[in-house]
């Protein structure tokens, strides 16, 4: 940024403050932090066991839903594999 002159280029500098005045935040009173709970190990792990109990539960309506089909069909096979994986979870949260 500068201008010329018949001698060349003069370099102006402009200082541009960003401050406030009396203050330190744009905001002081700010956003309150919400409150953050330590959960013990059993809450967690009861949380992830109810988790997997709904997915068991899901996976076994849609396996019922389809377990009239043959074996091969790809729809059995799908609800099949969500059933096995949901056991899975339910045993490993246990």
């Amino acid at each position: 940024m500068g201008r010329a002159s018949a001698c060349g280029i003069h370099e102006v500098r402009v200082t541009i403050h960003y401050s406030l005045p009396n203050r330190t935040h744009a905001h002081p009173e700010g956003m309150p932090k919400p409150n953050t709970k330590k959960r013990s190990p059993s809450e967690t792990a009861e949380e992830k066991a109810l988790a997997a109990e709904a997915m068991l539960r899901k996976a076994a309506l849609a396996y019922a839903a389809v377990a009239h089909l043959n074996t091969s069909d790809p729809r059995w096979r799908r609800c099949w594999r969500a059933l096995l994986i949901a056991a899975f979870r339910v045993a490993e949260a246990l």
